[in-house]
């Protein structure tokens, strides 16, 4: 997360990049299944997806900057 947020920060990568790596980590993330039967995945999926929340402003999602 914090090198999502520095090459942000330095214009490297726009909030609509950011969430599609997040969401693409998420989704990878749900697909995974181990001994605890994709439990943990789906939480590791889940704290993922909530870092997405601050990139994911209603004025700027869905439109590239």
């Amino acid at each position: 997360m914090n090198l999502l947020l520095a090459l942000r920060s330095k214009g490297a990568l726009r909030d609509i990049e950011v969430i599609a790596i997040l969401d693409t980590a998420a989704e990878t993330a749900e697909k995974s299944t181990g001994e605890l039967d994709g439990k943990f995945a789906k939480l590791v999926a889940g704290h993922i997806r909530q870092m997405i929340d601050p990139f994911a402003n209603l004025h700027t999602f869905g439109r590239l900057q």
